[in-house]
């Protein structure tokens, strides 16, 4: 899936081609493929497309309105699945091919949801702030090594004004939040845990709309949280996480931080895994982990977190 083109494969296998990354040309392979399932009477068509920075979107958009259901699949599980099937050689057909075969082998894929206009919105006021946040970063970074007068005189010029924009999207995004009652409800109760701030609230609101109606272990999967073993024979080796949201995760990072210094209740289970022997960061992303699957829950039953056992 490119800017220009998109590359079609179907199971069961049809000829491989490719078509234009048109409204039109979309529309048309979608209707062709509805048709071709009643004549063959196959079941009701899945669209799954590799997440290519945003040039998906029209094909996602499209199918949910012909009420055909769709998945966003991520890069990284699409070449694994290749690797562990023999696929080593890398081009646009053959990815298609590669992502028709994942989809069919797959047990558990999350449909899409369109976003909302105001969740449209705060995607993207979130992703800009991550970019001015990096670029405020950057330019103190560079501050901090630098010594020339004039050279530091507009490193902190540009450090003012970055300051003064990411505030301005501060504000505007609060206000998007309360002009909207379910990203209000959603936001009041992640912010019912203790460590979850407002920044990551907003984070989840925008990075994981599906939070509140997944399953009790993908939540974790789905942000790169889920511990995978790797043991062979009489080795067992430490389990790692992989892959994922990195945003998220990021964020989740810094809400375990203050969870476990002021959450009672995350504080002892992170006591009772240090006292057990576990490592510093293996504690803080059980803790982290912990974390999503209440955030999980309690947006699922509509209750804000009192403390009880959730997961």
């Amino acid at each position: 899936m490119g800017k220009y083109e998109l590359e079609v494969a179907t199971i069961p296998p049809d000829r491989p081609r490719s078509i234009p990354n048109t409204k039109a040309a979309i529309l048309k392979e979608l209707k062709a493929q509805q048709r071709r399932n009643v004549r063959l009477a196959l079941p009701p068509i899945l669209v799954v497309c590799e997440a290519t920075g945003g040039y998906e979107r029209m094909l996602l958009e499209l199918a949910h309105e012909l009420g055909l259901e769709a998945h966003r699949a991520e890069g990284r599980r699409v070449r694994l699945f290749a690797l562990l099937t023999g696929q080593r050689a890398k081009t646009d057909p053959l990815d298609a091919a590669v992502i028709a075969s994942f989809a069919q082998k797959s047990d558990y894929l999350i449909r899409y949801v369109p976003p909302s206009p105001v969740e449209k919105k705060l995607v993207a006021l979130i992703a800009r702030r991550e970019e001015l946040l990096k670029m405020k970063l950057a330019e103190q970074s560079r501050e901090e090594h630098m010594s020339d007068p004039l050279i530091v005189k507009s490193l902190r010029t540009v450090i003012t004004m970055l300051k003064k924009q990411l505030k301005l999207l501060e504000t505007k995004i609060a206000s998007l939040i309360r002009s909207d009652a379910e990203l209000v409800r959603k936001n009041n109760l992640l912010q019912s845990v203790i460590g979850v701030g407002p920044i990551t609230a907003q984070t989840l609101l925008a990075k994981m709309p599906e939070l509140g109606t997944l399953p009790k272990g993908q939540a974790a999967a789905l942000i790169g949280l889920a511990p995978f073993n790797r043991d062979s024979g009489q080795t067992n080796r430490p389990r790692h996480i992989c892959a994922g949201r990195f945003e998220v995760r990021r964020c989740l990072f810094m809400a375990a931080t203050v969870a476990i210094a002021k959450n009672p209740v995350l504080k002892r289970k992170f006591q009772n895994l240090r006292e057990r022997g576990k490592p510093y960061k293996v504690a803080l992303i059980a803790i982290m982990r912990k974390m999503i699957v209440i955030l999980n829950a309690i947006l699922k039953s509509d209750q804000p977190w009192k403390g009880a056992k959730i997961a």
